[in-house]
C-alpha cells in the first residue's frame, strides 16, 4: 500500500508540474495586401505581408508606376465624398486584415526624342507630369558625334526654326513630345608638332559650322624654338599659312599645326646690379640692347661677353648661339670741390670734417696753456 501511495503521489506531482503553468497565447497575425490598381510593381501581383496585431507595417513597398498617371499613395478606405483615405505608415496600426490600394492622379506624358543622339535610356525617355505644371525631371543631355546639342524643342516656327522648351516657364497642358535639337559642328585638331602642351597629345575642340574657333589653346613650348602660330596650309614656297582666330571661320574638319622658329637665349649677369630677365630671340636676329642696370655707388660701363671684361658685346651682330652677357661697373669717385674744402676721413663709424677736428683740438691746447700759465703766475706771487 505504501508503495502504491508513493507512486500515486509521484505521478500527481509530475502531472501538476507539466499540466499546470502559464498559458501563452500566440500574437494575432493579420495580412496586409498591396493592390497596385493597374500600376506596374516589382512583385508579380499583389504584395502580401504578415503583421502582428497593433503593430506598424514594417516597411513601405516601392511606389508602383503607371504611364500617364502620378502615384499619390496607398489608401485603405474612402470618405463620404469618395475621396481616398491614405494609410499613414508612421502612425497607423494594423488591427485586421486589410488591402491597401494604389491611388492615381491622371497626368500628361512627356516623351524625350533624342533624334539620333545617344542617351542613357534605351529609346525615348518618358515622364509623367501633373496637369498644368512644369517638367521637373529633365533627362541628361544626349550626345551625337559631329553635333552640338542645343536643347529640347516642341514645335517649329514659320521659318522652320525649332522652338525650344523653356523648363522654367513652360507648362504642360497635354501629352507632349520634346525632340533634341542638334547643330552640325566640325572638329579642329591642334597638332603641337614636337612642342609640349597642357593636353596629353592633340587637343580637339568642336566648333559650330561657319563659327570661330573658341577656346584657343595656350601656346605650346619647345626648347630652342619660338612658337610662331598655328598653320592650316602651306603656300607654293612651302611657307606656313597661319590661321587668323579673329576672322577665319571653320567650314570643315581641320588640323592646325604649330609652327616653330629656331631661337637662342641670351642671359644677363648684372654683377650686383638690378635684375634683367633673359630673352629668347630668333636665330640670326640682332639682340636689342636692354635698359642699363642700376647699382648704388657705381656707374654702368657696358656689356661684355666674358666675366673678365675683355670683349665688349656688339649689339649690331647677329645671334646664332646661347650665351651670357656680363655687366661691367666702375666705382664712383668723390668730387673734392663738392665738399667745400673739407677732407673726409674714411672711418667705420660717423665721419667728422678734419678741419673741424683740428680746430677743436687747437682750442683745447690753447685753453690748457692759459690755465697752466695762470697757475704758474699764482705760485710765483705766493713766493
Amino acid at each position: 500500500m505504501n508503495y502504491i501511495k508513493k507512486m500515486s503521489t509521484l505521478f500527481l506531482v509530475i502531472a501538476l508540474f507539466f499540466g499546470i503553468g502559464t498559458t501563452v497565447n500566440a500574437a494575432t497575425q493579420y495580412t496586409v495586401a498591396f493592390d497596385p490598381n493597374d500600376g506596374v510593381t516589382q512583385f508579380p501581383d499583389f504584395l502580401k505581408i504578415e503583421v502582428e496585431e497593433d503593430q506598424l507595417i514594417p516597411y513601405t513597398p516601392s511606389a508602383p508606376e503607371r504611364e500617364g498617371y502620378l502615384f499619390l499613395g496607398w489608401s485603405y478606405a474612402y470618405d463620404s465624398e469618395d475621396n481616398p483615405v491614405f494609410w499613414d505608415f508612421s502612425t497607423d496600426m494594423v488591427v485586421e486584415n486589410i488591402t491597401l490600394t494604389a491611388e492615381w492622379e491622371e497626368g500628361y506624358v512627356v516623351a524625350f526624342d533624342p533624334d539620333d543622339g545617344v542617351t542613357q535610356f534605351p529609346q525615348f525617355e518618358k515622364v509623367t507630369v501633373a496637369k498644368d505644371s512644369l517638367i521637373s525631371e529633365v533627362p541628361s543631355t544626349p550626345t551625337r558625334d559631329g553635333y552640338i546639342f542645343r536643347g529640347w524643342a516642341y514645335a517649329f516656327d514659320d521659318d522652320d526654326n525649332p522652338v525650344l522648351w523653356d523648363f522654367s516657364t513652360n507648362i504642360v497642358t497635354e501629352n507632349t513630345t520634346l525632340f533634341a535639337v542638334w547643330e552640325e559642328v566640325y572638329t579642329v585638331v591642334f597638332n603641337p608638332n614636337d612642342g609640349v602642351t597642357q593636353f596629353p597629345q592633340f587637343e580637339k575642340v568642336t566648333v559650330a559650322k561657319d563659327g570661330l574657333i573658341s577656346p584657343i589653346p595656350s601656346a605650346p613650348l619647345r626648347s630652342g624654338y619660338l612658337f610662331a602660330g598655328w598653320a592650316y596650309a602651306y603656300d607654293e614656297d612651302d611657307n606656313p599659312v597661319f590661321w587668323n582666330f579673329d576672322t577665319d571661320r571653320v567650314i570643315e574638319n581641320i588640323e592646325l599645326i604649330a609652327e616653330w622658329i629656331p631661337a637662342n637665349t641670351v642671359q644677363f649677369n648684372t654683377n650686383g646690379g638690378t635684375n634683367i630677365p633673359s630673352v629668347t630671340i630668333p636665330t640670326g636676329s640682332m639682340l636689342t640692347k636692354p635698359s642699363n642696370p642700376i647699382r648704388d655707388g657705381y656707374t654702368f660701363v657696358g656689356w661684355y661677353t666674358d666675366d673678365l671684361f675683355n670683349i665688349a658685346y656688339n649689339f649690331n651682330s647677329s645671334v646664332d648661339t646661347d650665351f651670357t652677357l656680363y655687366a661691367k661697373w666702375e666705382a664712383n669717385e668723390i668730387d673734392s670741390e663738392s665738399t667745400s674744402g673739407v677732407t673726409t676721413l674714411p672711418v667705420t663709424g660717423e665721419q667728422f670734417p678734419l678741419l673741424g677736428t683740428i680746430s677743436i683740438f687747437g682750442g683745447i691746447i690753447l685753453l690748457t696753456g692759459t690755465v697752466m700759465n695762470k697757475r704758474k703766475a699764482h705760485k710765483q706771487a705766493k713766493k
